[in-house]
């Protein structure tokens, strides 16, 4: 599986020769594109624009290091995030093209292991499916962000995780599924993810800077964010976990590169560029006809054929932009989040603007504008709110097995909440709800996330409800009992007999379990207290403790409950 190699010699310098654009227009989108960095309050940023197989224009803005002041250069790495997709896409289509794969191969076909919560979506879903976010999985984000959980255990989680459609019929992009296909693309080629892009696509096209995984190089960007009314330096965020979705870090030199292949694509992988599924977008000037295509969107901007993929992490934004039919293409790498967002949308409509010669619009001030308009929204006032728990009740460890843990502890009279290694402190809403507090991770803030603890019948705290996924009902983490030592669980071993009914509770190993005569041996899972769930069997539990001044265990059961009283050996 090789690629051609591209006969390019691509200039690193701010304009070069042989290019349709007058001077005084590269000028244009030069004073345009600092504008847009103070503006903007982006630290550094690194641009490309290609056309027709030349670099017209190559330039570092700003700085990549503001507390040693180092410059942005053409060779500065930055992380690219989901611009990665197209990377990954572009692996399968190769394979494709060797008849080694093709695009409507059911997943599980290479992954016999694949699974989904729902077994019929399982079967169906396809490559071509994945690719497309369209596999019925919303986000799910929350799974493997910042999660130490390996590639292959996040695609083990898929089959706890809801889905809001059947195969092939909604876009619902899905980071998760990306994982999973360099899954697929280790089982077809023996080969990993991070091997193949390097072998197949970054040697070949001379991508001499990039890499698919985070190491400092002499001449990388650091991330930064607003806060507090302040541009701070901010920690890297790894995300090798979900590598095929977007953990390369490349360069604008490097950039340009793999611009120029993707806008001489041979014809049997412009599948990649062509619309899979539709969708419609939130109402914008000049775009048209948006949907997805496999690892790229794709879409009508002044009613040319237009084909662009976005990306961001932590402390970074990037953005790549082509017009195939124009044989044009753009990237934009900055070093700020939120912000780089609002510069990359901001220079990419006016470049294009002027590059097509529509009607010219200030796009970074309009930008800028509605930005400033949504921070002047004041949040309503807060009120003192009392819980309706004592904190020790609502401490404890939360689990779910697509999600993983979420726990609870007390931190000089606060509640603090971690998961994935992150954290922020709780604040009283009202009852047993709860929002993020003023101070904790980054990613905990500002997002819409109400923290509802759940009472079972006793009144007693036995779940954590948290809308991790705005596109599906929320995410509900069961309280995990603390743990018993071995010496504890022998306390509960013995017989029970009710009437002519005799159960035997016996310690084997480190588990309790219960043995029903002409029944399979139960296993039982502490829950709360001295209550045990039996595995395998919804809404069967065995509680333990007395009745009337009899000490015995009750079997809770859908269809009554029944004590039985401890036999004295």
């Amino acid at each position: 599986m090789l690629f051609k190699k591209l006969l390019l010699i691509l200039t690193c310098t701010c304009v070069t020769l042989g290019w349709s654009a007058t001077p005084s227009q590269l000028e244009e989108i030069d004073s345009v594109i600092t504008e847009a960095l103070a503006t903007f309050e982006v630290p550094g940023a690194a641009v490309a624009l290609v056309e027709d197989g030349k670099v017209v224009m190559m330039k570092g803005y700003g700085l990549r290091d503001q507390k040693n002041n180092l410059p942005v250069t053409e060779n500065t790495l930055f992380p690219i995030g989901s611009c990665t997709k197209a990377f990954t896409a572009l692996l399968i289509g190769k394979l494709v093209d060797e008849g080694k794969l093709d695009w409507d191969d059911p997943i599980i076909q290479h992954i016999p292991e694949f699974r989904l919560k729902d077994p019929h979506a399982t079967h169906k879903v396809t490559i071509r499916d994945a690719l497309a976010h369209r596999s019925g999985l919303p986000r799910h984000d929350m799974v493997w962000y910042n999660s130490s959980a390996s590639r292959h255990e996040l695609m083990e989680r898929l089959a706890h995780l809801e889905l809001t459609a059947e195969p092939h019929e909604k876009f619902q992009y899905n980071n998760l599924m990306y994982a999973t296909l360099g899954i697929l693309l280790e089982r077809v080629t023996g080969k990993t993810w991070e091997t193949l892009v390097q072998e197949e696509i970054f040697t070949p096209l001379g991508m001499t800077n990039s890499q698919t995984d985070h190491a400092e190089t002499q001449d990388f960007s650091l991330p930064y964010a607003r806060e507090n009314e302040e541009v701070k330096e901010i920690p890297f965020r790894g995300i090798a976990n979900v590598g095929p979705a977007g953990s390369i870090e490349s360069s604008v030199s490097d950039m340009a590169r793999w611009i120029e292949y993707q806008l001489n694509l041979p014809t049997s992988l412009r599948e990649m560029h062509t619309l899979q599924i539709g969708f419609p977008l939130y109402p914008t000037d000049n775009i048209h006809g948006f949907g997805y295509g496999l690892g790229w969107f794709v879409g009508s901007y002044h009613g040319n054929y237009w084909v662009e993929h976005g990306g961001g992490i932590d402390g970074f934004c990037s953005l790549v932009s082509l017009l195939p039919e124009k044989k044009t293409g753009l990237v934009l790498l900055t070093n700020n989040t939120p912000n780089g967002y609002h510069f990359n949308d901001s220079v990419r409509r006016t470049v294009q603007d002027i590059l097509l010669d529509a009607e010219r619009k200030d796009w970074v001030t309009t930008t800028h504008e509605a930005i400033n308009k949504h921070m002047d929204e004041k949040p309503e006032a807060a009120i003192e709110v009392t819980a309706l728990h004592t904190h020790d009740q609502y401490v404890g460890s939360y689990e779910h097995p697509g999600y993983g843990t979420v726990v609870i502890k007390e931190q000089n009279g606060i509640l603090l909440l971690t998961f994935n290694e992150m954290s922020t402190k709780l604040k009283p809403k009202k009852g047993d709800l709860f929002v993020a507090g003023e101070k904790g991770d980054p990613i905990f803030q500002g997002c819409p996330f109400t923290y509802a603890f759940l009472p079972n019948a006793e009144g007693e705290i036995e779940s954590l409800s948290v809308p991790f996924d705005l596109t599906t009902e929320p995410i509900v983490f069961k309280k995990v009992a603390e743990g018993f030592s071995k010496q504890d669980l022998l306390r509960f071993a013995g017989k029970y007999r009710g009437g002519d009914f005799e159960v035997a509770v016996k310690l084997r190993g480190s588990e309790l379990t219960l043995v029903i005569p002409n029944q399979p041996v139960y296993t039982l899972v502490p829950e709360q207290g001295d209550k045990f769930s039996i595995k395998g069997l919804n809404a069967f539990y065995v509680a333990f403790g007395e009745k009337e001044g009899e000490a015995g265990l009750t079997l809770v059961q859908p269809n009554g409950d029944f004590f039985l009283s401890i036999v004295a050996e």
